[in-house]
């Protein structure tokens, strides 16, 4: 990871960083950056991402990550804490018919650690709803990959060009090197 010399600095590599994932995706989703009480938050601008699907039909993709800036721990240079995400995967553009999304809010209720939300709207059991799955932290990468490789989800960019830049990036954050969310079970 880069050293940063103030919180602006860091705050706008990440969103660079993660513009550049995003644009191999799709040609005219933007994250939008706005300041919050102690935090930033990005999200796309459009809100619901039109994404095309082999079979013709159209899904929508809505993205919202809130991260702070930080001091890192020899308080020399800032580094980016993901705080909260929300990946969601919608029939329409409409946030109603979400399909699946993957959610981490540790502060806003018991559902502390990462969790997968799935749509039953008829399902075996009547008030299945919309079921919380346990899940490991998910980076919007890895949404990225799973539209395009389970999905079959063509990116904008030459699509092995596309998976492998994103295969990259996620094998990084895996190990930790870039904008990794905190938490832990005891938040």
């Amino acid at each position: 990871m880069s050293q940063h010399r103030n919180k602006r600095e860091a705050e706008r590599s990440f969103v660079e960083d993660i513009q550049r994932s995003l644009s191999r995706f799709h040609r005219r989703a933007q994250w939008c950056l706005t300041y919050g009480d102690g935090d930033c938050r990005v999200r796309t601008i459009p809100g619901l991402i039109p994404v095309p699907c082999e079979s013709r039909s159209v899904l929508y993709l809505a993205l919202v990550i809130v991260f702070h800036a930080e001091r890192d721990e020899d308080g020399r240079a800032w580094q980016v804490v993901v705080d909260k995400y929300s990946y969601a995967l919608c029939l329409n553009d409409d946030l109603n018919a979400e399909i699946v999304a993957w959610h981490w809010h540790p502060k806003m209720d018991s559902r502390s650690l990462p969790h997968i939300h799935v749509q039953w709207k008829e399902g075996p059991i009547d008030d299945f709803g919309r079921v919380h799955f346990p899940t490991s932290q998910v980076t919007f990468e890895q949404v990225l990959l799973f539209l395009m490789q389970d999905r079959r989800i063509k990116a904008i960019a030459d699509g092995s060009d596309a998976a492998e830049y994103l295969e990259q990036k996620d094998a990084r954050l895996g190990k930790g090197l870039v904008w990794l969310p905190r938490w832990s079970e005891t938040e």
